[in-house]
């Protein structure tokens, strides 16, 4: 095999495959060649046209090849995920593979969360709809096998997918534990695995998932929301429905304590309603709660106790009876769920809580812990294997009096400070030789005075300006116009007043929305240089 440095591959091998040397790639690539060699952690910082996909994949492979570890690679959105798997990786694999002496085998996969996957049971509860798209489902998953949401050839709203999607699966309880979901997630094989950051965390936050011991070598890419993914994976959501659903389950069957559990719990969500503070103007949906209340504090007590004493005497139940239940670890671990919930409670200062409405207009608590650093720091950069984190905008300038950006508030955040000082490479900076100039142009509009949503009509006439201005703007620019909204709301009305002039002036016109069953518009706007994309 060719054994090829980082100089030699990017300044004599990509060259012929049609990719230019750049300079600042090159710095990238050495450092983190170095963090991967010497088991790392490093924080480099790139902006945007650097190359910072090549720049990791390269030496990541590379070192794969010679020592046989398993790669994982986070990044932030599905989208991401699909450009790596269907492009990047591929790429780098096969021009890899033309310079080897003999043919190295590496396999990659993308990981996605359940609810990006069919359910058998749901999807054959399904058959007999009459609802088109449900039916060409059916026909992707006999025919073509197709469990993927974003494969099938029929596009299903959001709410049409919820109807049929493994969101909720749990293999212990599954009456289908064969299904092709299943098969397809125990089949895969793999030595280069891509997901996201919420599904890292997932796992992360799960003390039974091993999943992430099986990798040699971590890389976050859009690493710069990582801590977001972490706050709020981490962070955890009750209400009164979940504790009915749990305790009423008639496995459980000493249902006196059941019954004086659910009195507690009645008496907790009252206290957070009354401890909730809501604002004169019925204004937002989250609320701040005083969960430190001694009301509170004092009834939650007493219902960790009553569910301490319900999981004993089930776990009991289940060895006298020697009962061979599959659902036993699932109720265990549902249980589990709520006694730690309490625990929470208790220590209420080391979490941000707040409460928003249920349909039936009692509280839903919410918490996040205040600080994910000591989390990460244990579970994540303990570890002791490289771990690379890189985006194009990660530094800040908090201090007036530093000369520039640092990353500071990222190492904080993460629990990278506290790490011992031999683990930590330098941050590494790196400009871009890509001419923005000449190559971009971003547009803020700042000289029409915004209208808020509930002065109805004024907003209406604001929505129509904002259009005009945007079917200028598409004018002047060919096409070729990617356009983000805060409101999918405005999104949508200044979509559907400019996509005939768009299609008069001969350019394709996506909208990104979920609920319009446009599933694909980012990748049919990249497909087309001349597209225009409305996305929020």
């Amino acid at each position: 095999m060719n054994y090829y440095s980082c100089d030699s591959f990017f300044k004599t091998v990509l060259p012929n495959y049609g990719y230019r040397l750049r300079e600042p790639q090159l710095a990238l690539t050495n450092k983190m060649y170095q963090a991967l060699n010497e088991s790392k952690v490093l924080i480099a910082e790139a902006e945007v046209g650097t190359g910072k996909t090549f720049a990791y994949l390269y030496p990541a492979i590379m070192l794969h090849i010679v020592l046989q570890g398993k790669i994982l690679i986070s990044t932030k959105t599905i989208a991401l995920e699909e450009q790596l798997t269907k492009k990047d990786i591929p790429n780098m694999i096969e021009i890899i593979k033309s310079e080897c002496d003999y043919q190295p085998e590496i396999h990659f996969s993308l990981r996605k969360g359940k609810n990006n996957y069919v359910c058998e049971q749901k999807l054959l509860e399904m058959e007999h709809s009459r609802i088109n798209n449900f039916q060409s489902v059916l026909r992707d998953y006999n025919e073509n096998d197709i469990v993927d949401r974003r494969k099938l050839s029929s596009q299903l709203t959001d709410k049409e997918w919820n109807q049929i999607s493994a969101h909720d699966c749990i293999k212990s309880h599954c009456q289908n534990r064969e299904c092709k979901y299943r098969r397809f997630k125990e089949s895969e094989d793999y030595d280069i695995l891509v997901c996201n950051h919420s599904y890292f965390m997932s796992c992360l936050k799960d003390e039974n998932n091993l999943l992430l011991d099986e990798f040699s070598t971590i890389i976050f890419d859009e690493a710069h929301s990582v801590e977001e993914s972490a706050y709020s994976t981490f962070g955890n959501v009750i209400d009164i429905f979940e504790f009915k659903y749990i305790l009423r389950k008639r496995e459980i069957t000493r249902e006196a304590d059941c019954e004086k559990a659910l009195g507690y719990c009645s008496q907790l969500f009252e206290l957070l309603y009354k401890y909730t503070h809501f604002p004169e103007l019925d204004l937002g949906d989250e609320f701040q709660v005083e969960v430190g209340a001694a009301e509170i504090q004092d009834v939650s007590k007493r219902l960790e106790a009553e569910l301490n004493n319900i999981s004993d005497y089930y776990n009991i139940s289940l060895e006298r009876e020697n009962r061979d239940n599959r659902n036993g670890d699932h109720i265990n671990r549902s249980l589990d769920k709520l006694i730690q919930y309490m625990k929470q409670i208790f220590m209420y200062d080391d979490y941000i809580w707040w409460t928003t409405r249920a349909r039936d207009n009692s509280v839903i608590l919410h918490n996040t812990p205040k600080r994910v650093s000591d989390i990460l720091a244990k579970k994540l950069f303990a570890k002791q294997v490289p771990i690379i984190l890189t985006s194009g905008t990660m530094s800040a300038h908090l201090d007036e009096n530093a000369e520039e950006n640092n990353f500071d508030y990222l190492e904080e955040s993460l629990g990278i400070a506290g790490l011992n000082i031999s683990r930590v490479m330098k941050p590494v900076q790196i400009k871009s030789d890509f001419n923005y100039d000449k190559n971009g142009l971003l547009y803020i509009e700042n000289d029409m005075p915004f209208v808020p949503l509930k002065e109805k009509a004024s907003h209406e006439w604001y929505l129509k300006m904002l259009s005009c201005r945007i079917m200028q703007i598409i004018r002047m620019s060919r096409g070729r116009t990617l356009l983000l909204f805060t409101s999918k709301h405005e999104m949508r009305f200044t979509y559907d007043l400019t996509k005939d002039y768009i299609g008069y002036l001969g350019y394709a016109c996506y909208l990104q929305d979920g609920n319009n069953g446009t599933h694909n518009a980012k990748e049919e706007f990249e497909q087309n240089i001349s597209s225009c994309l409305f996305s929020a």
